[in-house]
């Protein structure tokens, strides 16, 4: 679904890398012409890596500047989300347009 949004506002996706998914992603790849490139299973990836890790510091400290002392599954899982969504909301530096964010680039929908 975010590969046809991503190809409706005219940007064309050319490869894909991947974790040791490829059972899952090979019908797609041949649908619409993508080169997969798949990792090793123990093999890490340093931008993903960085990614995690990022998200789990941002997931920190909103957790621990929160004033409440027990939290809910729902409202951690929220907080994940929104930590997540955050990162999309400004354009990143080597990302595929200098003006536009992730956020801007697709639609609504796809976040909430």
């Amino acid at each position: 679904m975010v590969l046809r949004i991503y190809n409706d506002v005219r940007f064309t996706i050319r490869r894909i890398h991947f974790d040791n998914e490829q059972s899952i992603m090979d019908p797609v790849a041949d649908e619409m012409d993508i080169k997969m490139n798949y990792a090793n299973p123990d093999m890490h990836v340093p931008d993903i890596e960085r990614n995690n890790r990022v998200i789990k510091e941002r997931f920190r400290i909103a957790y621990y500047w929160m004033p409440f002392k027990k939290i809910p599954k729902i409202m951690i899982r929220y907080l994940a989300m929104v930590c997540t969504k955050q990162l999309n909301i400004y354009p990143a530096k080597n990302g595929i347009s200098k003006y536009y964010s992730p956020y801007m680039i697709v639609p609504s929908e796809i976040y909430d």
